[in-house]
């Protein structure tokens, strides 16, 4: 008995229906885009990104840490305003005092953050 050369060359390709035709694929649905979540929104609206409002002079380096703040704190806006705050203090402590991070920003600006006065 002879073997099938299954996964071998040859044979009769299979019979692909034609676009369109009887038995054709099906029309493709039209393309859509997502609207732009907050920090986009607030980005498109402000014509610049942080970074790009930071290397233009408009903000310093603090100003920009807080508009980082702002973006990675808004998910969060149902806390009570004090546990917001609390939130952004340690955040922002992080930021001026971990050299790791102090780092990142230092390579992102070429600036160092501050620490806020108080």
């Amino acid at each position: 008995m002879p073997i099938d050369p299954i996964g071998k060359k040859g044979g009769i390709p299979p019979q692909v229906p034609a676009a369109g035709g009887p038995g054709g694929a099906a029309p493709t649905k039209a393309f859509e885009v997502e609207a732009p979540k907050k920090a986009e929104a607030a980005e498109a609206v402000s014509g610049a990104s942080a970074l790009e409002q930071l290397r233009a002079g408009k903000i310093d380096v603090n100003q920009y840490v807080e508009m980082k703040l702002d973006e990675a704190t808004a998910h969060l806006k149902g806390l009570h305003a004090s546990e917001l705050e609390h939130v952004r203090e340690v955040l922002r402590g992080k930021i001026v005092q971990d050299p790791h991070l102090v780092d990142l920003v230092r390579q992102a600006t070429g600036r160092v953050p501050t620490p806020p006065e108080e």
